[in-house]
């Protein structure tokens, strides 16, 4: 999905009562909402970089709890909120995380969100399993047992 539609998927969650968390929710479920795509920072490097990086590990269930708390800590360093609850802060911002992982759900096959922790399992025990692979061989699975 693009930025724009988990900009108003961060608003929407507001709108529907997680602002009930935590002061400026709506800028933390914004900031919330396009966190997992921080994998752009890669394109620095360059855009081989970014392709090899992008919807891994920022994009995995595994992190989203690392990808939760970078908003919390940019609303409370930038605002310092009054009534600011921390453990309500991110619940709020792993709410959002988890649409952005949903929403990219409709556009790469849902095992994908294991990808980057599958990937590093490949590569720390030196076995080429990848989360593409992985997809590649749920897919076939799919036409198989349509078949």
């Amino acid at each position: 999905m693009d930025n724009l539609t988990h900009t108003l998927t961060g608003i929407a969650l507001s709108s529907c009562g997680v602002n009930r968390l935590t002061p400026r929710a709506t800028l933390l479920l914004v900031l919330a909402a396009n966190t997992p795509d921080i994998d752009i920072l890669a394109l620095a490097q360059s855009s081989e970089a970014y392709l090899g990086v992008h919807r891994e590990h920022t994009h995995a269930l595994l992190f989203s709890p690392f990808m939760a708390i970078l908003p919390v800590l940019a609303v409370f360093l930038w605002r310092r909120p009054a009534g600011f609850s921390w453990g309500r802060a991110f619940l709020a911002s792993l709410i959002a995380v988890w649409s952005h992982i949903l929403l990219d759900w409709t556009k790469i096959p849902p095992l994908a969100a294991a990808g980057g922790f599958v990937s590093w399992l490949g590569k720390a025990f030196n076995t080429g399993l990848t989360g593409q692979a992985l997809n590649q061989g749920k897919a076939w699975a799919f036409l198989t047992a349509g078949i």
